[in-house]
């Protein structure tokens, strides 16, 4: 066998500062090295492709052609985890440059659509909780529900909470990144337009359950309310905003608004306020 292929975590950085090898480290401080010598023709590659892997689960290649090197120390390639790379057996893979960024690309799109479906149940999930009504039935449809997910989707919901609760989060403030959906349930549920390019600064009060924080507003006359939060590839996000009462959700449906409608649509932020405000005077 000319190399073998094993998981080798999140890659977070590289060093080549001692001149004889290029190691890449891991999230949880483990390296592997590669010599820069031995495999000069291919470092540039092999830089170019630590670049654009840093932040993501990785596989490592290596080699088994001159004896049995240990994959704990060494590494001669590497590419985007749980993925087929194209390997001949030569002194690296054959994947290129294209086929990797193509699969990061995809990867990328696959977590995209696995946080707004878990966006979506987690909206459900929440709906369902804060009415605290006593009907087993609809908490065992929706748990159904997150039982019908794919084992990704289930991963974004139940995962967001355990990392978030690693970081320590409560009382502090950081940067979450907002758009799309959340963007537009902040215009339509707190009555906010939020147009700060995509980023806003919240402190962490208190958790609630699962994912779903009591935050305070800096920017907005600290004001609080509860949102759904998440972080992906070390990067802070808001997954959904919820209303600040029960009553402003059902008087927004008493209205003859559908808010899935409102959320898809090509609605303007300021619009969305409007409602809001509509909503909020008619309680």
């Amino acid at each position: 066998m000319g190399y073998v292929w094993t998981k080798f975590g999140q890659l977070v950085d590289s060093d080549d500062s001692d001149g004889r090898y290029l190691y890449i480290i891991n999230d949880s401080g483990e390296r592997r090295k590669i010599s820069l010598v031995t495999y000069a023709p291919s470092i540039p590659k092999i830089k170019e492709k630590i670049n654009l892997l840093k932040g993501e689960n990785i596989q490592i290649r290596t080699s088994q052609n001159t004896e049995d090197w240990s994959s704990d120390v060494w590494f001669s390639d590497l590419s985007i985890a749980n993925t087929e790379v194209k390997d001949s057996g030569g002194k690296i893979s054959d994947e290129t440059i294209i086929e990797l960024k193509q699969k990061l690309e995809q990867e990328r799109e696959l977590r995209i659509k696995a946080s707004e479906r878990a966006e979506s149940y987690q909206e459900k999930y929440n709906e369902v909780s804060d009415k605290n009504i006593a009907l087993e039935e609809k908490y065992i449809a929706l748990e159904e529900e997150f039982d019908e997910l794919s084992k990704r989707d289930q991963k974004v919901v139940v995962e967001q909470g355990k990392e978030l609760d690693k970081l320590n989060i409560l009382g502090k403030k950081f940067d979450f990144q907002i758009k799309g959906h959340p963007l537009k349930s902040f215009a339509l549920r707190q009555g906010i337009a939020h147009t700060s390019k995509g980023r806003l600064q919240l402190k962490i009060v208190k958790k609630i359950k699962r994912n779903l924080y009591e935050v305070e507003l800096p920017m907005y006359n600290n004001q609080r309310i509860p949102m759904a939060l998440g972080i992906d590839n070390q990067t802070f996000f808001i997954k959904t905003v919820e209303w600040s009462s029960i009553n402003e959700r059902s008087k927004l449906k008493e209205l003859g608004y559908n808010e899935i409608e409102l959320k898809s649509g090509d609605y303007p932020l300021e619009e969305l306020v409007n409602i809001h405000k509509e909503v909020v005077s008619n309680l």
